[in-house]
C-alpha cells in the first residue's frame, strides 16, 4: 500500500472473500475483477484489461492509489510510534 499499489482481486473461496470485500469496499484501493456471486460466469480478457487499464491509467485508478498511499502513510507512522514505545520499554 505505502508505495501507492492498487490492487485487482478476484476471490476464488474461503478468505479471499473477506479480504477482496476489505480491499474493494472498506479500504478502497482495489478493484473486482469478478465477484464471487458470479462463479459460473467466465471472465472475458476484455473485463481483465478494463480493470487493469482503470487501475494504471484513469482518473479512478489515480484515486486508488493516491489513498494506497495515504493508508500506507498511517501504517508506516503508527508502526513508528509502536517502536518508539517498545524502545521505550512500555506499550503507553
Amino acid at each position: 500500500m505505502g508505495i501507492g499499489v492498487s490492487i485487482a482481486t478476484w476471490p476464488l473461496h474461503s478468505d479471499q472473500l473477506g479480504y477482496s470485500a476489505l480491499t474493494t469496499k472498506v479500504l478502497k484501493i482495489g478493484m473486482e475483477v469478478k465477484r464471487q456471486s458470479r462463479v459460473n460466469e467466465l471472465v472475458g480478457s476484455s473485463r481483465v484489461e478494463k480493470v487493469v487499464r482503470i487501475l494504471i491509467g484513469l482518473e479512478e485508478g489515480d484515486r486508488l492509489r493516491k489513498r494506497a498511499v495515504e493508508l500506507g502513510e498511517r501504517v508506516k507512522s503508527s508502526l513508528r510510534k509502536i517502536s518508539i514505545q517498545l524502545d521505550d520499554g512500555c506499550l503507553c
